[in-house]
């Protein structure tokens, strides 16, 4: 069950409401406004990434000036998604639970920690660069690497067409400075790289192994 309350305040001009006093279904719905446009979106419980379901429908009071060109790519870019997302998994219970079959040598295992899923991926993210804005030469740690490199190959997995933006956006950073990080995480090992130059990757078995290794003093307790 959703944990979101009916009068939960709004973000980006989008109001959060129970799923189930809507249509009755388990999770969280996002209301918001995009020109003459009504968007619904809806995430069930533990979703990550971006929703399970949107609805795009022409506003009551809009006027035909405002729909005349139907529902556009611009429309669609005006959504804002990533943060929509970030404020559900803010709001819900925990943001996904594992998928992996551990008999299952095909799939690869997602370890039962929230800090590294999706959510607490880009909370890691976060605490880094607000700790150490310019690490310099420094650089940063594996840990860095391994947050971006989950969060990325999340987006890419859900499908968005440009995961670095998103990240950017979830993160509150520009798209170069998200650029640089992927490209870093790939260069430390904890991003497979993508085909034929399009976007995507997935997490390597070295920073599956990594996570697995930082949880694992946890185990048992």
């Amino acid at each position: 069950m959703s944990v979101v309350s009916a009068d939960e305040t709004s973000t980006e001009g989008f109001t959060f409401r129970p799923a189930e006093e809507m249509d009755g279904r388990e999770g969280i719905v996002a209301i918001g406004r995009v020109g003459g446009w009504e968007v619904r979106a809806w995430w069930p419980p533990g979703e990550h990434g971006g929703p399970r379901d949107l609805h795009i429908v022409p506003a009551e009071d809009a006027q035909p000036r405002d729909l005349g060109r139907g529902i556009t790519t611009g429309t669609l870019r005006s959504i804002p998604l990533a943060r929509l997302a970030v404020k559900v998994r803010e709001l819900g219970p925990s943001p996904y639970e594992p998928t992996w079959d551990a008999d299952d040598p095909e799939m690869k295992p997602r370890p039962e920690d929230d800090r590294y899923l999706l959510g607490g991926a880009l909370d890691v993210i976060t605490e880094h660069v607000n700790a150490d804005p310019n690490p310099g030469r420094r650089g940063r740690p594996d840990i860095f690497h391994v947050a971006v490199a989950h969060a990325y190959a999340g987006y890419a997995e859900t499908g968005y067409p440009n995961p670095v933006q998103m990240l950017a956006e979830a993160t509150g950073v520009g798209r170069r400075t998200a650029s640089n990080w992927v490209v870093q995480a790939r260069a430390a090992g904890m991003l497979t790289q993508a085909t034929e130059r399009q976007p995507g990757g997935a997490l390597s078995d070295k920073a599956i192994s990594l996570m697995e290794q930082m949880i694992k003093p946890k185990e048992g307790n």
